[in-house]
């Protein structure tokens, strides 16, 4: 019997052993020949002939067990389209033979090649079994029983061995099939170093199965089936379908990441691993290139060499390069459409994601040169921290780039500097320690998985996918932990840039930033511990030339005072002023915070309204005034090594101490000065000054001998003054000293003190004697008791009194003990230990109310400086970061 002839040498022999031409079906002849080159034949012979003692053969049945039955099969080479990945060798009709004899070592039928070309001719794994196949015993006889491959043999050397090889009845050793099998086998996983050695295919294929990947593209179906059954006989066979694990990561792990982006010029391959292995079978949970080098080559079409290939990937480096960002997108490696189809997937780009990136990619010395010209750009942007390089590093990376000459190494160390929170692991086959140990001061590439080494594997193939198995769990685990970081900093973008601040009046010549302080408490019918608020007015006013402000004090007052929105006496009071009085046909002044009455249907938003928008009228386009306030129940604040008085409750000894207001007035003053974006970007001039008033008030107080005893307080007429003229340069004093760095700014405080404010209300004298404040510190008071006492009616407010408010800070740590860690945060990183600060602000990101305008800025302090880490704080980072 025999298949259909297409070679005239099966054709020839066919017609001289039989003297018929061949007759497909045909059972009664004891010698069959099958024609290699024939498609149908080979893939017959690979997929039924080694399953099977009984297989079908193209057509026909045979029994390998028949003694009777000789087999000749023509030819050597296959046609089917096996050119990828150096397959041609591995499945020659000599590998069959030698897959056969293991697979039936007590088989009686007798099977030769044929093999048309002289002897030594063959290359791989066929001339390595050949050598076997054609070594003889001492006796002559050939060393494996019953088989045999004829190079170039003339008719008579065919018919001897026909005939000869029916006596032979000799059983296989063991041996002989241990190393045929070794032999198959170590050719499989031999050059493993080449970018497309059948190893790394064989190890996609293992371990798609491994963890119940899909089933292999129809390109490469067929491919996968003649590897299998060389897998099989070599004692590695592949999980059936279905038999996976579904996944290597937890679902936890996984949904971390919002995907993973492959870079493997095989990864259609690798792809269906990674899907399952990473994406737990997830759709589109992998990202990667179109079908490429793989399946081009089984297909026979070369791949495109158009923008979205991997040949465009430098081209993309580059742009994102000069777009100014810090942090790739998925798209930025990989575009989201074709260019027939842009909008072929249709989702948003990924911007926490790991990408998987293979050493090998076989682009050539075009796209080597592309990455160096982008290499030499990020090197000449100043601006650019580049974490990874030392002074020597970056010295050795531009002489690299200099020379030309890049290895394998260099397009995962240039992406890691061009985003070193990016995640990377290397996903290679390459166990040369001079490549991984290049990537030891990279702190965001992950080296601890690689794809199989299969040489030298025949029964141990289950120890090496779990040993495969936890370092890809440890290598996610890590690109987690970097993602991590990479996450937290996104997040203090959003919080530093959800609201942009204040706008500062435009000024060539700096600005006068003053600060006025008043308070206000809950009322004494109020149970203890009362509430009391330190809230306030910053007042930014642009400087001359000269270094006055452009809108002085006096044309504040005069502005004010036209719209009858004065509060009391003030420094520019003029000593002809009358003390103007309210009637109920007239306004002489306004109404100051307590007063005004904000319940429903009442005049106080209008009237507060009318004091915003004449307060922007006076200042107009030199100036611009900011609310702030901080409020805290009173608490214990004195020292634990205190004894309190006896007879003195400590709410009445915390009132009289005001422990808690100057911890609001130090958190407010540190918050401004050193924590504000706005005020801080006006203090970076060194022509800008600030002035801080701080407003006196003296507290209802009985004498008491056990005060006056034990800390010296005097009180007078019942009255205890909260503070004292010298308290305002005490307490910026404190402040400062208090954060534990220096003066930050070339600008300075000219002013800092506590001044009494002289309402008209309460204060008939014209003008009063002392030292007076300015007018628009009377609104500050007003602010003080308006956020304390009315904050809800203020923030239902429209128009110019939310705008207003919305503008400044307000601060409650009845409802935000955050606010004051926020404030920890930031001296902390002043103070040089960024890491812990980034650690703490990460986790006050979880309690972070909205965004903090004129206030406390950390997070957009801390966003700026994470781009200017160096690699050991972020390598801290990595692993420490909860």
């Amino acid at each position: 019997m025999s298949s259909p002839v297409t070679s005239p040498l099966a054709h020839t022999l066919h017609l001289i052993l039989h003297g018929t031409a061949p007759s497909p079906g045909a059972t009664t002849c004891a010698v069959t020949i099958f024609d290699y080159s024939d498609l149908a034949t080979f893939r017959s012979l690979w997929l039924e002939g080694l399953r099977s003692e009984n297989p079908r053969i193209n057509g026909s049945h045979l029994d390998w067990r028949d003694e009777n039955r000789q087999v000749l099969i023509i030819g050597n080479n296959p046609l089917d389209s096996l050119e990828g990945s150096n397959l041609l060798s591995h499945f020659t009709a000599t590998s069959w033979l030698a897959a056969w004899k293991v697979k039936f070592p007590d088989a009686a039928t007798r099977i030769a090649v044929i093999d048309p070309r002289e002897s030594g001719t063959a290359s791989g794994a066929a001339r390595a079994l050949q050598t076997i196949f054609a070594a003889r015993s001492t006796s002559g006889q050939t060393l494996v029983p019953r088989v045999s491959v004829l190079n170039a043999p003339s008719l008579d050397a065919i018919c001897q061995w026909l005939a000869t090889s029916q006596t032979d009845n000799r059983p296989t050793p063991d041996h002989l099939c241990d190393l045929l099998k070794s032999t198959i086998w170590n050719e499989l996983t031999s050059n493993r170093e080449r970018n497309h050695a059948l190893s790394n295919v064989l190890g996609a294929f293992l371990l798609r199965a491994e963890v119940g990947g899909k089933n292999p593209d129809p390109a490469t179906k067929r491919t996968q089936e003649y590897l299998e059954t060389l897998l099989q006989t070599c004692g590695t066979a592949l999980k059936p379908s279905g038999a996976g694990s579904c996944g290597w990561i937890t679902k936890e792990l996984r949904d971390r990441f919002d995907g993973a982006v492959l870079l493997d010029d095989m990864a259609d391959i690798w792809a269906g691993f990674l899907g399952s292995a990473f994406g737990r079978g997830a759709r589109d949970a992998v990202c990667t290139t179109e079908p490429g080098e793989f399946v081009s080559a089984i297909e026979g079409v070369s791949p495109s060499p158009d923008d979205h290939s991997l040949t465009g990937l430098a081209g993309r480096l580059r742009d994102f390069l000069t777009s100014g960002r810090t942090q790739l997108s998925s798209t930025d490696l990989i575009p989201t459409g074709t260019p027939d189809r842009p909008d072929k997937k249709g989702s948003e780009p990924w911007e926490n994601f790991v990408l998987f990136l293979d050493l090998r990619l076989g682009l050539g010395e075009s796209f080597q040169a592309h990455l160096v010209r982008v290499g030499f750009e990020l090197l000449s942007l100043k601006h650019r921290n580049l974490p990874w390089l030392t002074k020597a590093s970056r010295t050795k990376f531009a002489a690299e780039l200099k020379g030309g000459k890049t290895d394998e190494t260099f397009l995962p160390r240039l992406i890691s500097l061009l985003d070193p929170t990016l995640p990377i692991v290397i996903f290679s086959s390459t166990h040369r320690t001079e490549l991984i140990g290049s990537f030891r001061d990279y702190g965001n590439i992950i080296t601890t998985f690689r794809k199989p080494t299969l040489s030298g594997l025949t029964h141990d193939w289950a120890e090496v996918v779990k040993e495969l198995h936890a370092d890809f769990v440890s290598a996610v685990e890590q690109a987690a932990r970097i993602l991590r970081v990479r996450k937290t900093f996104q997040d203090f973008r959003k919080k530093a840039f959800a609201y942009q601040g204040g706008q500062l009046p435009s000024s060539d010549h700096g600005w006068l930033i003053e600060i006025f302080f008043d308070e206000s408490e809950e009322p004494t019918q109020m149970h203890p511990p009362r509430a009391v608020c330190a809230g306030g007015l910053v007042v930014v006013r642009a400087l001359t030339e000269q270094g006055t402000p452009k809108i002085s004090d006096l044309a504040v007052f005069r502005s004010l005072s036209g719209g009858s929105c004065l509060w009391g006496w003030c420094a520019d009071t003029p000593r002809q002023f009358a003390r103007p009085v309210n009637t109920g046909q007239r306004r002489g002044f306004m109404k100051k915070g307590a007063d005004l009455d904000f319940a429903p249907n009442r005049q106080g938003p209008a009237l507060l309204g009318e004091m915003i928008k004449s307060i922007r009228a006076a200042l107009g386009d030199h100036g611009a005034a900011f609310p702030f306030a901080a409020i805290s129940k009173r608490q214990q604040d004195h020292p634990e090594w205190l004894e309190v008085p006896r007879g003195v409750q400590w709410h009445t000894l915390e009132k009289i101490l005001d422990a808690t207001l100057r911890k609001m007035v130090q958190h407010v003053l540190e918050g401004l000065l050193l924590r504000s974006a706005v005020l801080r970007s006006a203090l970076e001039n060194p022509k800008s000054r600030v002035a801080i008033d701080l407003g006196i008030r003296d507290y209802p107080c009985h004498p008491n001998a056990a005060l006056s005893e034990t800390f010296g307080i005097e009180i007078r007429r019942s009255w205890r003054p909260s503070f004292h003229s010298e308290d305002g340069y005490q307490i910026t004093a404190e402040t400062v000293a208090r954060t534990g760095i220096s003066w930050p700014y070339k600008s300075g405080i000219n002013r800092a003190r506590a001044v009494a404010l002289k309402d008209f209300g309460n204060n008939p004298n014209c003008p009063p004697n002392g030292v007076l404040p300015k007018q628009l510190h009377y609104f500050a008071d007003t602010v003080a008791h308006l956020t304390l006492d009315d904050w809800e009616a203020v923030n239902a407010a429209d128009g110019e009194v939310k705008a207003f408010f919305n503008s400044g800070w307000i601060a409650d740590f009845r409802k935000d003990p955050e606010e004051s860690v926020r404030l920890e945060i930031g001296r902390a990183w002043d103070q040089g230990d960024r890491v812990s600060a980034l650690r703490w602000a990460a986790a006050d990101l979880r309690n972070a109310s909205g965004p903090n305008k004129l206030g406390i800025d950390v997070f957009r302090e801390l966003y700026d400086g994470a781009a200017w880490l160096s690699g050991e704080e972020l390598k801290q980072l990595f692993a420490q970061m909860d």
